[in-house]
């Protein structure tokens, strides 16, 4: 429980820290760093062997696209809106 309450800490203050701290940032290169790090995050977790190639393919393809634009999307929405309006 305790992670979860820490979890939700530090969510809650992302977003004024992305509008303050990362506002004049591209947001298309701190959406493509978002995604990097949790590749990394969830890299250990990864069964190669338990997925066939093209389904792992296509399942990875939608993915990028499907995080890609909603993190470029949401990136950008900061520097129209207000941090609590994201």
């Amino acid at each position: 429980m305790i992670y979860l309450i820490f979890v939700s800490f530090v969510w809650a203050l992302s977003f004024g820290l992305i509008k303050v701290q990362l506002g004049g940032l591209d947001p298309t290169a701190l959406a493509a760093l978002r995604i990097g790090l949790a590749l990394l995050v969830f890299l250990p977790f990864w069964r190669p062997r338990q997925v066939s190639l093209a389904q792992g393919a296509c399942l990875a393809s939608i993915g990028a696209v499907q995080f890609g634009i909603m993190y470029a999307f949401y990136m950008a929405a900061f520097t129209v809106l207000k941090a609590h309006e994201v």
